[in-house]
Protein backbone atom coordinates (compact mmCIF):
# COMPACT_ATOMS: atom_id res chain seq x y z
CA UNK A 1 0.00 0.00 0.00
CA UNK A 2 1.96 3.24 -1.30
CA UNK A 3 1.00 6.42 0.81
CA UNK A 4 1.03 9.84 -1.10
CA UNK A 5 1.74 13.27 1.17
CA UNK A 6 -1.71 14.98 0.71
CA UNK A 7 0.11 17.92 1.73
CA UNK A 8 2.73 18.10 -0.85
CA UNK A 9 -0.41 17.83 -3.58
CA UNK A 10 -2.59 20.46 -1.44
CA UNK A 11 0.25 23.22 -1.59
CA UNK A 12 0.93 23.06 -5.60
CA UNK A 13 -1.37 25.09 -7.03
CA UNK A 14 -4.28 23.70 -9.05
CA UNK A 15 -2.85 23.22 -12.92
CA UNK A 16 -5.64 25.39 -15.55
CA UNK A 17 -7.55 23.56 -17.12
CA UNK A 18 -6.62 23.69 -21.46
CA UNK A 19 -8.94 24.59 -23.89
CA UNK A 20 -10.22 21.79 -25.58
CA UNK A 21 -10.85 21.93 -29.12
CA UNK A 22 -13.50 19.21 -29.15
CA UNK A 23 -16.97 19.81 -30.26
CA UNK A 24 -18.59 18.56 -26.92
CA UNK A 25 -19.32 21.59 -24.33
CA UNK A 26 -16.54 22.53 -22.44
CA UNK A 27 -18.31 21.88 -19.30
CA UNK A 28 -19.00 18.61 -19.62
CA UNK A 29 -15.91 17.55 -21.66
CA UNK A 30 -14.17 19.25 -18.64
CA UNK A 31 -16.03 17.29 -15.98
CA UNK A 32 -15.46 14.12 -17.82
CA UNK A 33 -11.65 14.94 -18.48
CA UNK A 34 -11.17 15.68 -14.61
CA UNK A 35 -12.89 12.50 -13.41
CA UNK A 36 -10.54 10.11 -15.45
CA UNK A 37 -7.75 12.55 -14.18
CA UNK A 38 -8.89 11.70 -10.72
CA UNK A 39 -9.24 8.27 -11.26
CA UNK A 40 -5.81 7.69 -12.81
CA UNK A 41 -4.42 9.44 -10.12
CA UNK A 42 -5.87 8.77 -6.91
CA UNK A 43 -8.08 5.78 -8.34
CA UNK A 44 -6.40 3.23 -6.18
CA UNK A 45 -5.50 5.38 -3.23
CA UNK A 46 -9.05 6.50 -3.26
CA UNK A 47 -10.45 3.29 -3.02
CA UNK A 48 -7.63 2.12 -0.22
CA UNK A 49 -8.65 4.95 1.65
CA UNK A 50 -12.56 4.09 1.37
CA UNK A 51 -11.98 1.06 2.46
CA UNK A 52 -10.13 2.19 5.26
CA UNK A 53 -12.67 4.63 6.50
CA UNK A 54 -15.20 2.08 6.11
CA UNK A 55 -12.95 -0.94 8.69
CA UNK A 56 -12.72 2.23 10.99
CA UNK A 57 -16.47 3.00 11.03
CA UNK A 58 -17.41 -0.33 11.37
CA UNK A 59 -14.06 -0.60 14.03
CA UNK A 60 -15.75 2.52 15.76
CA UNK A 61 -19.33 1.07 15.39
CA UNK A 62 -17.92 -2.23 17.24
CA UNK A 63 -16.47 -0.42 19.90
CA UNK A 64 -19.36 2.45 20.30
CA UNK A 65 -21.40 -1.38 20.50
CA UNK A 66 -18.63 -2.51 23.26
CA UNK A 67 -18.91 0.69 25.23
CA UNK A 68 -22.53 0.97 25.59
CA UNK A 69 -22.42 -2.56 26.84
CA UNK A 70 -19.89 -2.16 29.25
CA UNK A 71 -21.94 1.35 30.04
CA UNK A 72 -25.09 -0.92 30.78
CA UNK A 73 -23.51 -3.37 32.75
CA UNK A 74 -21.87 -0.78 35.45
CA UNK A 75 -24.94 1.19 35.16
CA UNK A 76 -26.99 -1.88 36.28
CA UNK A 77 -24.43 -3.12 38.86
CA UNK A 78 -24.91 0.04 40.33
CA UNK A 79 -28.49 0.27 40.45
CA UNK A 80 -27.92 -2.96 42.55
CA UNK A 81 -25.31 -1.22 44.64
CA UNK A 82 -27.97 1.20 45.39
CA UNK A 83 -30.40 -0.81 46.07
CA UNK A 84 -28.36 -2.73 48.57
CA UNK A 85 -27.43 0.25 50.28
CA UNK A 86 -31.43 1.71 50.55
CA UNK A 87 -32.46 -1.71 51.89
CA UNK A 88 -29.83 -1.38 54.22
CA UNK A 89 -30.44 1.99 55.31
CA UNK A 90 -34.23 1.33 55.11
CA UNK A 91 -33.08 -1.82 58.11
CA UNK A 92 -31.19 1.18 60.28
CA UNK A 93 -33.43 3.04 59.98
CA UNK A 94 -36.15 0.85 61.32
CA UNK A 95 -33.74 -0.92 63.91
CA UNK A 96 -33.12 2.63 64.65
CA UNK A 97 -36.61 3.61 65.49
CA UNK A 98 -37.13 0.52 67.41
CA UNK A 99 -34.13 1.36 69.78
CA UNK A 100 -36.09 4.68 70.09
CA UNK A 101 -39.84 3.42 70.80
CA UNK A 102 -38.00 0.89 73.05
CA UNK A 103 -35.73 3.59 75.28
CA UNK A 104 -39.22 5.92 74.75
CA UNK A 105 -41.21 3.37 76.87
CA UNK A 106 -38.18 2.59 79.69
CA UNK A 107 -37.90 6.35 80.24
CA UNK A 108 -42.06 6.22 80.00
CA UNK A 109 -41.54 3.82 82.69
CA UNK A 110 -39.34 5.05 84.74
CA UNK A 111 -40.97 9.03 84.60
CA UNK A 112 -44.21 6.66 85.85
CA UNK A 113 -42.42 4.78 88.52
CA UNK A 114 -40.65 8.61 89.73
CA UNK A 115 -43.87 9.90 89.47
CA UNK A 116 -45.84 7.48 91.56
CA UNK A 117 -43.19 7.17 94.27
CA UNK A 118 -43.07 11.31 94.69
CA UNK A 119 -46.70 11.14 95.12
CA UNK A 120 -46.60 7.88 97.62
CA UNK A 121 -43.81 10.11 99.54
CA UNK A 122 -45.93 13.44 99.21
CA UNK A 123 -49.59 11.44 100.64
CA UNK A 124 -47.43 10.08 103.61
CA UNK A 125 -46.01 12.97 104.61
CA UNK A 126 -49.73 14.49 104.42
CA UNK A 127 -50.68 11.79 106.40
CA UNK A 128 -47.80 12.50 108.95
CA UNK A 129 -48.70 16.07 109.17
CA UNK A 130 -52.36 15.12 110.06
CA UNK A 131 -51.47 12.70 112.68
CA UNK A 132 -49.08 14.80 114.27
CA UNK A 133 -51.52 18.38 113.09
CA UNK A 134 -53.79 19.08 116.44
CA UNK A 135 -57.46 19.37 114.98
CA UNK A 136 -58.10 23.29 116.14
CA UNK A 137 -61.84 22.05 117.43
CA UNK A 138 -60.33 19.50 119.35
CA UNK A 139 -57.52 21.67 120.92
CA UNK A 140 -60.42 24.47 121.58
CA UNK A 141 -62.45 21.71 123.41
CA UNK A 142 -59.47 21.03 124.61
CA UNK A 143 -58.88 24.48 126.66
CA UNK A 144 -62.20 25.06 127.03
CA UNK A 145 -61.88 21.83 129.14
CA UNK A 146 -58.92 22.99 131.03
CA UNK A 147 -60.32 26.32 131.59
CA UNK A 148 -63.33 24.81 133.21
CA UNK A 149 -61.35 22.63 135.03
CA UNK A 150 -58.55 25.37 136.26
CA UNK A 151 -62.01 27.98 137.16
CA UNK A 152 -63.13 24.70 139.44
CA UNK A 153 -59.97 24.32 140.76
CA UNK A 154 -58.82 27.81 141.62
CA UNK A 155 -62.87 27.99 142.83
CA UNK A 156 -62.10 25.02 145.08
CA UNK A 157 -59.06 26.59 146.47
CA UNK A 158 -60.47 30.05 147.00
CA UNK A 159 -63.22 28.31 149.05
CA UNK A 160 -60.52 26.45 150.98
CA UNK A 161 -58.96 29.49 152.44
Amino acid sequence: MAKIDLSRISRRSTPRPRPILRSEPPAVQGADDLSRLREIIFGSFLSEYEQQIARIETRVAMEASKVRTEVAEIVRQLEGRIAQVDARAQKAQCDLRQQILSQSNLLSDAIQEHSEQAIHLVEKGLQELRVKKIDRTAFSTFLANLRTHLDQQSAASGSQR
